[in-house]
């Protein structure tokens, strides 16, 4: 059968409790009843005892009563007249009998029962007389009569060797004793010389609990038993036991709703256990948990489970990190053993490695095709300033001979803008002055070329000629280009009216700041940053191992940039 945790846990409990609880019902309910019949028991036989030794005081002092009138009428020589009257001042005594003809040999004393009535007979024998007395029952009806302390059921009675009652029957008061037969398992164990107190039927066939015990006096032999009913003795428990019934049954659904409750506890943090496995093994980061119950072990697994899914969040994001590229990000090792981290590291190291190799491979990529471009440029500017610059030059001069300029103005006008166009495209294409003189006399010339061609001013600090660091020829290359890209960016998109260019030497980087005073853009969004211009300044920039720095507000855009050097 599949049953959810916390319903197993709470028919668990339950079932403990409820075992428990009937444990103790039933030891309890034992203990109290063992102790109310170990009571009866005491009490009946106590009572037992006091009415066997009033019945046999009773009968001695009838004994001596008699005796001692006996006695002093054989000793005074008392007449039999006399002497009835005498010994009819006994009580109870029903007849006299005086025999004349008997042995005086006989035993002096022997007292027997009249097993036909209830009636007992005292038997007195001396050398003159022999003396028969005939008592009743009377007095030790009364003793057996006294019921203090036996409850409602509870009798005293004497029983005579036939089995026959001797006293009268409470239950049947009307009824003639000797007419009730009691072989019962009292009767018949008193008269055979045994007293004990223990349940059995009584001559009503009735279940008791009773005290028995034999009578001996001077040969009357009677069973005496004092009884109660087992109904009433265990009435006091049957209610006690009904009492704890209902106990039990209120502490069985305290016990009930204390086991639901404690099976939800103890199920809960399980539970919530099960759910973050679940969503674990689909690949999920459940949120934080926090460790709950009352159980120790189970708090150190929420906590255990919690520091997994820490751990997992740290790698997932890690993870991240490195697919998008964040190679910097760093990931603390958990401890010398954990082996995903150290998987996660060691592919983060081939990625950088493999990352590195390619951005070489591209900057070398880019290098070599700028350089193919430089130098493309270097001979087609050298070309159209020695092949057709020269053309036109020696067209001009021809032409002037001829004296065909002198005939024509706008021919003359033509040939010369032509050649300053071709001048200005080769100077353009790689200034000579840039090949022939360096970098700071290039930049001088592309200024002086930018002021005379439009009516920007452009303030020029230049400290690299002040320095003795010589730049390589690819780097003066690269950072002409770049302060061409962008001075031309600025005029063709700032609407500015000055350009502030300025070169400082550090001791191990070169500084470049091109400043204008335009409009300024929106830095990433304007096709200003994004176009083609600002991208070959970065690529640039990155060849010669630089970094990149744009700013633009509404009052001008700032480009700065840092170059190492040698």
């Amino acid at each position: 059968m599949k049953l959810k945790l916390n319903i197993w846990l709470t028919l668990c409990l339950f079932v403990f409790s409820t075992i428990f609880i009937l444990v103790v019902f039933n030891i309890t309910y034992s203990s109290l009843e063992e102790e109310l019949v170990l009571r009866a028991k005491d009490k009946l036989n106590a009572v037992n005892i006091l009415k066997r030794r009033l019945i046999e005081l009773h009968l001695r002092d009838k004994k001596q009563e008699a005796d001692h009138i006996l006695s002093n009428a054989d000793l005074h020589g008392v007449n039999e007249a006399d002497l009835v009257e005498n010994l009819q001042s006994i009580s109870e005594i029903k007849r006299i009998e005086l025999l004349h003809e008997f042995d005086p040999n006989q035993v002096r004393f022997v007292a027997s029962l009249d097993v036909d009535s209830t009636y007992y007979n005292f038997l007195f024998t001396s050398e003159k007389r022999q003396v028969r007395l005939v008592f009743g029952l009377q007095d030790i009806q009364d003793i057996l009569l006294e019921r203090t302390g036996l409850g409602v059921t509870g009798e005293s009675y004497v029983v005579n060797e036939r089995h026959r009652l001797m006293s009268a029957s409470l239950f049947h008061p009307q009824e003639y004793p000797t007419n009730i037969s009691s072989p019962s398992h009292g009767v018949l164990s008193a008269i055979g010389g045994k007293e004990d107190v223990t349940i059995y039927t009584d001559y009503r066939d009735v279940g008791v609990m009773g005290a028995f015990r034999p009578v001996d006096f001077y040969g009357i032999k009677m069973a005496l038993l004092t009884e109660i009913d087992l109904d009433e003795l265990m009435r006091p428990i049957y209610s006690i036991r009904e009492k704890m019934v209902i106990v039990v049954g209120i502490l069985m659904a305290v016990s009930l709703a204390i086991s639901v409750f404690l099976g939800k506890i103890l199920s809960n943090p399980i539970v919530q256990l099960r759910r973050v496995a679940d969503q674990l093994s689909l690949g999920t980061l459940p949120s934080d948990i926090r460790p709950s119950g009352p159980v120790l072990e189970m708090q150190q697994i929420t906590q255990s489970m919690d520091k997994l899914i820490r751990s997992l969040k740290q790698i997932a994001s890690f993870a991240s990190d490195i697919g998008e590229g964040k190679m910097e990000s760093t990931y603390v090792m958990l401890s010398s053993h954990d082996e995903l981290g150290k998987a996660i590291l060691q592919m983060r190291d081939q990625l950088v490695t493999l990352n590195n190799e390619k951005n070489a491979l591209e900057l070398n990529s880019k290098r070599i095709l700028i350089e193919a471009q430089e130098k493309d440029r270097e001979r087609i500017s050298r070309d159209l300033h020695d092949g057709l610059g020269a053309l036109l030059t020696t067209l001009k001069l021809r032409m002037e001979k001829s004296g065909v300029m002198d005939e024509s103005a706008d021919i003359r006008d033509l040939i010369e803008r032509t050649i300053s166009e071709t001048r200005s495209l080769a100077r353009n294409l790689m200034p000579a002055v840039l090949r022939d003189f360096g970098l700071s006399e290039a930049l001088e010339q592309l200024i002086s070329d930018i002021e005379d061609s439009t009516q920007i001013k452009v303030l020029f600090f230049n400290e690299l000629e002040n320095s003795n660091y010589k730049l390589e020829k690819d780097k003066q290359v690269y950072i002409y280009r770049v302060v061409q890209e962008a001075i031309n960016n600025a005029i063709k998109h700032a609407q500015c009216d000055e350009i502030q260019l300025s070169i400082t030497v550090f001791d191990d980087h070169l500084a470049l700041y091109i400043k204008d005073n335009g409009i300024g853009f929106e830095v990433g969004q304007k096709d200003g940053f994004t176009g083609l211009g600002l991208r070959n300044i970065e690529e640039r920039v990155r060849l010669m191992g630089g970094v990149f720095y744009i700013e633009s507000e509404e009052t001008g855009t700032g480009i700065e940039i840092e170059i190492p050097i040698s």
